[in-house]
């Protein structure tokens, strides 16, 4: 399940790269799981790996949660745009309740732009296939980059509202086999128009 919330995050971020390259999300850690990986290329190539202690793995009673399993460590972001490009990387702690919390500090304290994230992950038992999924909003900022990025009043509201609906997305919605992704999008944030890039 956790690798499948790094590969749903890995593909959110490096869905909206607007050139050519690679972008990595890795964990290093002490608990049980050693380390954990993902790239996504562009157009949308994805791959992901995780290497993990078995025998302390079967040693929990119950489903360990995420600082069981990762314990302390670093998350790293890196974007590769080529041999021709400087390679960026952000690193933060593995602080949080989840991989969802991780992320958020990386934007707040690299990026610093207003982000909220909502992972999910499960085992299907019928087909013992595990299936994954996401939702991201952000507060993209006006103007040059590098501008300092204060809201107004209305901007601030507005990132309100978009940040409590996008939490009532239940983890179903982020995983079922059999719904639209457009149908959530609808029901969150038709009233506001939204516009639906071709699928990657």
């Amino acid at each position: 399940n956790l690798m499948g919330e790094v590969l749903a995050l890995t593909s959110l971020l490096g869905s909206i790269l607007k050139f050519e390259g690679v972008l990595k999300i890795q964990a290093k850690a002490s608990g049980v799981i050693s380390l954990i990986v993902a790239d996504f290329e562009t157009p949308g190539n994805l791959r992901g790996y995780a290497s993990f202690d078995s025998e302390k793995l079967q040693g929990f009673s119950q489903s360990p949660g995420f600082k069981d399993l990762m314990g302390e460590g670093y998350l790293a972001i890196t974007i590769d745009q080529g041999k021709d490009m400087e390679r960026y990387q952000g690193i933060v702690e593995l602080g949080g309740r989840n991989l969802s919390d991780c992320a958020l500090v990386y934007f707040g304290a690299s990026e610093q732009i207003l982000t909220k994230i909502k992972l999910a992950s499960f085992r299907d038992k019928g087909t013992q296939c595990y299936r994954a999924g996401g939702i991201m909003v952000q507060h993209l900022p006006k103007g040059e980059v590098g501008a300092k990025r204060s809201l107004s009043d209305e901007s601030l509201d507005g990132w309100d509202r978009a940040s409590i609906l996008m939490k009532s997305v239940k983890d179903e919605e982020l995983t079922s086999p059999t719904l639209d992704l457009n149908q959530p999008l609808f029901r969150l944030f038709n009233e506001d128009g939204v516009r639906v890039f071709d699928a990657i």
